[in-house]
């Protein structure tokens, strides 16, 4: 027991003092096909998949006191990636939240989520708020493109905000796409709602998008003269995701699922600490609506093919505890019953 909180309090001081702990990175692929190649980067990878119906009730998993939790029902199915983390006061709150890691809707909307330390909310009072741990599970319940999403995000209807845990409060930034290409960063600073529509470099890593690319400038091939980065940080992540993307071969065959692995490979975070690296990395077609994933613990690629789900017959969620099994292929048999499509 001792051991365990010297642990705990060892990472502690390593989040307080390094915010560069949360590195995750996302390439998107967008040329004859549309690949969001991500990577999540964290001290553990505990985590869950799962499968959503549509008429899903649901609410915000967090508010300020006096504000109002916004509710909605789910138009639209999903699969979704779960990171299970530890609440501020567990004596008070739930045990443990959910907090969204990377997801995509039946109709090929996808959204992603990346730490970003300088986030800073409206902080208005006696408002309805959504949180940021369940705002992408929000937009995938209720839109099909980049463009509605936006929309509703800037609509004013509600104020999204930080969550806190046990380790850390919940501060994120979102890369959006959809079927036909589109994309967009979203990011929270300064209490205001910041978007990049269709942004000119498809990276993103830990840094606001647009200091991120101020950066880039000072980079060889991109207008400056440093070579490209070899380490870790997330500006030299991001610099390296934007050589790789640039340089990016012609493609002679349709298997961009094998691009995509490689292009996140060079973002990758190996093991400095005991599990403060890539935990898992994640590669969605877009287009076929296919997800392939592995984690450190396990670099089998598993799948998982939405066309195979038969939303109009799912009735519940469904979950697969895919960081502790040794999974391989399509997992889909894998999950509690989801209805097949004949």
């Amino acid at each position: 027991m001792k051991k365990f909180y010297l642990v705990f309090a060892f990472l502690l001081f390593l989040i307080i003092n390094n915010w560069n702990l949360f590195s995750c990175s996302e390439i998107f692929i967008n040329n004859t096909s549309k690949i969001s190649a991500r990577n999540f980067d964290f001290m553990f990878s505990d985590g869950l998949i799962r499968i959503s119906p549509r008429g899903q009730q649901r609410e915000s998993d967090y508010t300020n006191a006096g504000d109002k939790k916004m509710s909605w029902i789910s138009k639209f199915g999903s699969v979704s990636f779960l990171l299970k983390l530890p609440r501020l006061n567990a004596e008070i709150d739930s045990e443990l939240i959910l907090a969204g890691i990377d997801g995509i809707n039946e109709k090929g909307f996808k959204v992603g989520t990346y730490y970003l330390a300088d986030a800073e909310f409206n902080d208005s009072e006696n408002v309805t708020t959504l949180s940021i741990s369940i705002l992408m599970q929000y937009l995938l319940d209720n839109f099909d493109s980049v463009d509605s999403a936006i929309l509703d995000i800037t609509s004013g209807k509600y104020n999204v905000i930080e969550v806190p845990t046990e380790l850390f409060p919940i501060r994120l930034h979102y890369y959006l796409h959809d079927i036909n290409g589109n994309s967009a960063i979203v990011e929270f600073l300064k209490g205001e709602t910041i978007i990049y529509k269709n942004p000119e470099i498809e990276v993103l890593t830990n840094t606001p998008y647009n200091e991120a690319l101020t950066a880039l400038k000072e980079y060889d091939g991109f207008g400056g003269t440093n070579s490209i980065p070899g380490t870790q940080g997330s500006i030299e992540r991001f610099v390296r995701g934007a050589y790789y993307a640039k340089h990016l071969p012609e493609l002679k065959s349709n298997n961009y699922v094998n691009f995509g692995f490689a292009a996140i490979q060079t973002v990758s975070v190996s093991p400095q600490f005991d599990h403060i690296s890539t935990q898992w990395t994640i590669v969605t077609d877009l287009m076929n609506k296919m997800i392939y994933f592995r984690t450190l613990d396990n670099p089998s690629i598993s799948y998982i093919f939405l066309e195979e789900i038969d939303f109009d017959k799912l009735q519940s969620e469904m979950f697969l505890n895919f960081t502790e099994l040794k999974l391989d292929g399509n997992v889909l048999n894998k999950f509690d019953y989801v209805p097949q499509k004949e």
